[in-house]
């Protein structure tokens, strides 16, 4: 079981390999470990568009935190 939180500047649904799991800025559980393509839905005005995160050992008390920046 892993937990992340995607940390973005608005609210934006989050896709872990192209399946939404949720929006930003809360903790989304996200299943077993391994590696993971990140992104937000709506415009592309952020960076970096996609995101490759090795994902294993968190909990709900400590998600991995994954940032995405408005441009």
């Amino acid at each position: 079981m892993n937990w992340i939180k995607v940390v973005f500047d608005g609210m934006r649904t989050v896709f872990a390999d192209g399946k939404e799991l949720g929006e930003t800025n809360k903790v989304l559980y996200l299943g077993e470990s391994g590696t993971y393509d990140f992104s937000l839905g709506g415009p592309g005005n952020y960076r970096p568009l996609k995101k490759k995160v090795q994902v294993s050992g968190t909990t709900r008390q400590h998600p991995l935190v994954i940032e995405f920046t408005k441009e």
